[in-house]
């Protein structure tokens, strides 16, 4: 039967196998899931009381099965009891239908102690079957997901690896209720340490059917030989892991075992095929020859009568010939087999050890402490990345300014270039003008002083005519004094 509590104007109702709480400690205890939220809200203008009315159904699941909590009444009231417990996902999820069932008009004003079920399209499916829901038994509705079974076995709290808001959604993918999707299953790998496919998908075993020792000759119970490199038939066939990107239902696996070789335990993964592609050349593959019967001279019984031979090796095409050579560079046998007749070839796609497909062998359970620590590398590392990139655009920035500022710098200095050359061009017709004054100054005073010169001895030649005509007198005067003594 379902319980329901009473306050003034207030009524909450509780259904199916959500136990009345009301404090955090009652909510948290019964380990709650909020599948979804149907909200119902009186019109702006329309209500029928002086405070509007509103009604607020919250969608469960729990351990106890699946069950609701029903909250009807004055709509502040509703609002708060609604928003308890809820974390900041879960609280934005509700705020946005809150305000968009503010303008639906959708309350029912018959139904005050909220008796009928108004659930919609975004509650999940396992709550629409009225009769059933209620007689959920969990036991008969476990699903093995490789997300459970790594939880499990490890011995993890969900909470530890499930962020604010998203403890719904891991319960969900744990019980396959909901298909993992690759954003979650790369989120939770990060944390656990695994590679996110494991997260998605079972391991797929399948049959390994030969073992190769690529350093000595083996030889199986039958005390058949096999050389180096050559893939021998396992007595007993066993199934090895297969990764989930390799899978396909014509994959083939042969296991190498010398524990002095650093392919000890390595699975070689190929596909089926029937023939041999040109193009792998120098590549590693397993080379299946055809061995004809030969008697005791050498004569070979014809193709029809012989066997297959399986080798492990790097297939080399050299000149018309074809060899095998040895994958190990630490083994003493270089090449396992010279000039053979290759059946077919099949490329080996992936060399992989065992162990790391292992989840017990590849997993540490985290403790609690080691989890919040992931997340605070992953928190620190995602701030480092925001700073790194900040860094990197202010960097960008500063370079266009250095550019900016070298650019205007250049600029003024092929302007001052300009300048100066300009004042070189001013001052070389300067210094032209001047020298042509100058010669003509020069010109002017080498006249003039000519001049000068002209004038002095053209006075010089007149004195001297003087001179002369009183050196001529004087001599006269003298001869006729000699005369007359």
């Amino acid at each position: 039967m379902a319980r329901k509590t009473f306050s003034v104007k207030l009524n909450t109702r509780f259904e199916g196998g959500v136990k009345p709480f009301w404090t955090e400690k009652e909510y948290l205890y019964q380990d709650l899931i909020v599948n979804g939220f149907v909200i119902q809200r009186e019109l702006p203008g329309y209500s029928k009381t002086d405070i509007p009315l509103a009604r607020v159904d919250i969608y469960y699941d729990s351990p106890n099965g699946i069950g609701q909590k029903r909250i009807n009444g004055v709509e502040i009231k509703v609002y708060k009891e609604a928003t308890k417990f809820l974390t900041r996902s879960e609280l934005h999820e509700f705020n946005l239908k809150w305000t968009k069932a503010k303008y639906e008009g959708k309350y029912d004003h018959e139904d005050p102690l909220s008796r009928k079920d108004i659930s919609d399209n975004s509650i999940p499916a396992w709550h629409s079957d009225p009769v059933g829901w209620k007689e959920k038994n969990k036991n008969t509705n476990y699903f093995d997901t490789p997300l459970q079974d790594i939880i499990l076995k490890n011995n993890i709290d969900p909470k530890d690896l499930a962020a604010d808001g998203g403890l719904s959604s891991l319960y969900n993918y744990i019980q396959g209720k909901r298909e993992l999707p690759k954003n979650k299953a790369e989120e939770y790998a990060k944390l656990l340490g695994l590679a996110p496919q494991t997260l998605m998908f079972d391991t797929k075993m399948i049959p390994c059917w030969g073992n190769v020792n690529l350093h000595k000759q083996t030889a199986d119970i039958h005390s058949n030989r096999y050389t180096p490199g050559e893939v021998r038939y396992n007595e007993e066939i066993y199934t090895v892991p297969c990764p989930a990107e390799l899978y396909r239902y014509d994959i083939k696996a042969i296991q190498i075992d010398f524990d002095k070789t650093a392919y000890h335990g390595m699975i070689a993964y190929y596909y089926e095929t029937n023939g041999a592609d040109p193009r792998i050349n120098n590549k590693i593959c397993m080379v299946r020859t055809y061995q004809p019967l030969e008697d005791d001279k050498g004569n070979r019984f014809g193709t029809e009568h012989g066997y297959y031979k399986y080798f492990l090796g790097i297939y080399q095409i050299y000149g018309t010939k074809k060899r095998i050579l040895n994958l190990d560079p630490t083994s003493d046998v270089k090449v396992i087999a010279d000039d053979v007749d290759v059946d077919l070839i099949a490329p080996i796609v992936s060399l992989v050890r065992p162990a790391y497909m292992d989840i017990d062998a590849g997993l540490k359970a985290p403790s609690l402490d080691n989890v919040n620590k992931l997340k605070d590398l992953i928190a620190i590392d995602e701030l480092n990345k925001k700073e790194q990139q900040k860094n990197s655009k202010f960097t960008e920035k500063l370079n266009q300014f250095i550019s900016e500022k070298f650019y205007e710098t250049e600029k003024e200095k092929k302007e001052l270039r300009k300048q100066l050359d300009k004042h070189i061009v001013e001052m070389e017709k300067l210094k032209k003008q001047n020298d042509k004054i100058q010669a003509e100054v020069s010109r002017y005073f080498n006249e003039y002083t000519k001049e000068q010169e002209d004038m002095a001895w053209f006075k010089t030649q007149k004195v001297g005519a003087k001179a002369e005509k009183l050196d001529e007198l004087f001599n006269f005067k003298y001869k006729d004094e000699k005369k007359r003594a």
